[in-house]
């Protein structure tokens, strides 16, 4: 079995630019990870029985992807910062601590999630306590007050 993760990487400006606020926020909240900006298309990781499955997968996203970007591309608009937190305990989930929102609906990145998870039903695209699709700024560190709302891309 094949476990993948799709992302979608802004355009190189807005990727420097929002680079430079995650490894801010990694060097003021110790333990916090840099890593490179992204919004994942998979929601979860996909899984493939081969390698070949994989391949296949890519393609048709990145076919997608280009037919996108030929007519105007996927537009990432952010409506507001926020953090995930267990519902059930209200701790501070490790893995998703500081993030921008996707603006919804924005049926292009919505048809790209459907076919990357082969999932119809938008109810299921995005797993909680998120459930929404959205950009990362920091793992691991409660720090939504230093964060700054990247600009659309």
């Amino acid at each position: 079995m094949i476990i993948t993760s799709l992302w979608l990487v802004p355009p190189t400006k807005e990727s420097n630019t929002i680079q430079e606020q995650i490894t801010f926020l990694a060097n003021k909240h110790k333990g916090s990870p840099s890593f490179a900006p992204h919004i994942t298309i998979g929601g979860a990781p996909v899984t493939s029985e081969t390698k070949e499955d994989a391949l296949a997968l890519f393609e048709s996203c990145k076919t997608r992807v280009q037919k996108l970007s030929s007519s105007g591309g996927i537009t990432c608009k952010f409506t507001h910062l926020d953090s995930a937190n267990n519902p059930a305990d209200g701790s501070l989930c490790r893995f998703q601590a500081c993030m921008a929102i996707v603006e919804l609906p924005n049926a292009s990145f919505i048809e790209l999630c459907k076919l990357v998870q082969d999932q119809e039903d938008e109810t299921k695209l995005f797993n909680a306590p998120i459930d929404h699709p959205h950009l990362s700024l920091a793992y691991g560190a409660n720090c939504v007050q230093d964060a700054t709302l990247p600009e659309t891309f």
